[in-house]
């Protein structure tokens, strides 16, 4: 598969659980991310395409908004044959301001600075 993404991807150091906002259900935890998505770690595969309503859970906020929902649109998901878990990379589709705000400080936390704006 060849690479498409441009901006750098950081990983997480901390375990973020992300989460649909309508039912409040838990799909995994993010495995690293950029200004533009991140990739999911999870149990189960999500078809491809599919419009997904998220919410990742930041326990390290220290604006007392301890959550970043976004929208994202499914781009892959592949099996992971060694951890038996499903790799499922995210595009946002919309993610407000504020929201976008949080994702920059965690992407400052990670282990690759975030891209300069």
């Amino acid at each position: 598969m060849q690479e498409k993404r441009t901006q750098l991807r950081g990983q997480t150091g901390d375990i973020l659980p992300v989460s649909d906002r309508e039912s409040g259900a838990q799909l995994g935890r993010v495995s690293n991310m950029s200004i533009e998505g991140l990739q999911l770690i999870s149990d189960c595969a999500i078809e491809q395409d599919q419009e997904l309503h998220l919410k990742i859970s930041v326990s390290n906020n220290q604006d007392n908004h301890n959550y970043a929902e976004f929208d994202a649109e499914v781009r892959w998901c592949k099996r992971n044959d060694r951890t038996g878990k499903y790799d499922i990379g995210l595009k946002f589709t919309k993610i407000e301001d504020t929201d976008r705000q949080i994702v920059i400080k965690l992407l400052g936390q990670c282990t690759v600075a975030p891209p300069s704006f």
